[in-house]
C-alpha cells in the first residue's frame, strides 16, 4: 500500500498562496494602524484646540484694557475680574492681567499672569505663526491684515493652527473664533 503524500509542486503552490494571503493581511493591518494613529492625532489636536479656544474666548469675553490689536499680533494682554469686594454701597473690582502668547522656542501657547504670575503652557504643537489675534476693542473698525476687516468694534478674532507629525505624515488643524468683548 502506498502512502499518500503531497508533491513538491503542491507544497510550493500552497506556500506561495499562504505568503500572498499573509502579505495582504499584513498590509491591511498596517493601513489600519496608520489610519488609527492619524485619526487619533487629529482628534487630539482638535480636542486641545477646542479646550484652549474655549478658555481664551471665555477670558477675552469678560476682559477689559486690551493690549493694542491694531493688526495681526501673536500675543494679547488684558485684565479680567479676579474678585469683587463690596464695602457699603461701593463695589470694587480687583483685576488680574492675563497674557496669552505663542512661544516659538517650544511651539506652545502660554498663559501668563502679568507681571510675576505663573507661566503655564495651555497648548502644544502650534505652528511658528500659528496663533494670531486681530480685532478692535475701540470704536474704530478692525484693521487686521488677514481678512478681519469685516469685524465690527469690540470683536477679537483668534486664529490657531496646530501641526503634529505622526509616522512621517503631517497633521494640520486650523480653528478660528470670534469673540465679542463685553466690558470694553
Amino acid at each position: 500500500m502506498r502512502k499518500q503524500a503531497y508533491t513538491l509542486a503542491e507544497v510550493l503552490v500552497t506556500a506561495f498562496i499562504m505568503s500572498v494571503v499573509l502579505t495582504f493581511l499584513a498590509m491591511v493591518l498596517w493601513v489600519g494602524d496608520q489610519t488609527y494613529k492619524r485619526n487619533m492625532g487629529l482628534i487630539d489636536l482638535h480636542t486641545q484646540a477646542r479646550r484652549v479656544m474655549d478658555g481664551m474666548t471665555r477670558e477675552i469675553r469678560k476682559g477689559s484694557n486690551f493690549s493694542d490689536l491694531s493688526g495681526s499680533v501673536s500675543s494679547i494682554q488684558f485684565d479680567i475680574p479676579k474678585n469683587v469686594t463690596r464695602i457699603g454701597s461701593e463695589v470694587k473690582f480687583n483685576n488680574e492681567t492675563v497674557r496669552y502668547y505663542l512661544s516659538n522656542s517650544d511651539h506652545a501657547i502660554r498663559r501668563a499672569i502679568v507681571p510675576s504670575g505663573p507661566d503655564v503652557i495651555v497648548a502644544t504643537d502650534i505652528d511658528t505663526d500659528g496663533l494670531v489675534f486681530c480685532g478692535s476693542t475701540s470704536s474704530s473698525a478692525c484693521p487686521c491684515v488677514s481678512g478681519c476687516n469685516d469685524l465690527s468694534s469690540k470683536v477679537v478674532r483668534i486664529e490657531m493652527r496646530g501641526n503634529r507629525t505622526i509616522r512621517g505624515g503631517d497633521l494640520i488643524f486650523n480653528t478660528v473664533e470670534q469673540v465679542r468683548v463685553r466690558n470694553e
